[in-house]
């Protein structure tokens, strides 16, 4: 008989995503994503989201390791309005390759019961999506500067979030064409800009445009 997971809704008075994120240790947010996903693999981070204005919103996005795989991650972020739990379908309210995210958002912001055109075209839906989407795109990128071998080692559980993403959505490609990476058929790890700069030479047409094999 197939078991069915399913992951647990937080009753807590004081939430994690409620406090303050210098407050906090690696071990909470770990412990805390065990607590939501107790058979999952361990995150290969995570980002604490707390703004009040011009919405109001808090929460934690968990980067799970995908496996180039996401079609069984989706469904996995939980909303909350505050701090009381409303669904786990999301697709109306955050861009498709964040849904690859795992976590927890909660506002009191995002209007509950309407049809979905109603909230595709809701403003503060469509400012919190993008807020959400730049935050995860510059946790990448300091990620990548700071610790470029460690992001590498974990490209290829990134990839496809990433990749996923710069075909999805314009303003997250402009940002993540820094970070995304290229690896050759000897294992090294280039961006697009530096890869490109490498081939120019050799991979230029009549036109003087640079093209990648």
């Amino acid at each position: 008989e197939k078991e069915i997971e399913v992951d647990n809704i937080i009753n807590n008075t004081n939430p994690l995503w409620k406090q303050p994120a210098n407050k906090l240790k690696d071990e909470d947010y770990i412990n805390f994503y065990n607590e939501l996903y107790p058979y999952s693999a361990p995150p290969m981070f995570w980002i604490h989201l707390n703004i009040d204005h011009p919405f109001k919103l808090t929460g934690i996005l968990y980067f799970p390791k995908l496996n180039n795989s996401f079609e069984v991650q989706k469904n996995k972020i939980q909303l909350y309005s505050n701090q009381v739990y409303v669904t786990d379908e999301v697709k109306d309210i955050i861009p498709e390759f964040l849904q690859l995210l795992h976590g927890v958002i909660d506002s009191p912001d995002i209007p509950l019961n309407v049809s979905r055109s109603y909230l595709q075209g809701d403003a503060n839906v469509q400012t919190i999506s993008k807020y959400i989407s730049r935050k995860v795109a510059d946790k990448l990128k300091r990620l990548f500067k700071k610790d470029r071998e460690s992001y590498q080692e974990k490209w290829h559980d990134l990839s496809v979030f990433v990749k996923y993403g710069m075909i999805s959505d314009e303003k997250f490609y402009a940002k993540a064409v820094d970070f995304a990476l290229l690896k050759n058929t000897n294992g090294a790890f280039f961006t697009i800009q530096e890869y490109t700069d490498k081939v120019r030479e050799t991979q230029t047409n009549k036109f003087d445009t640079t093209f990648i094999l």
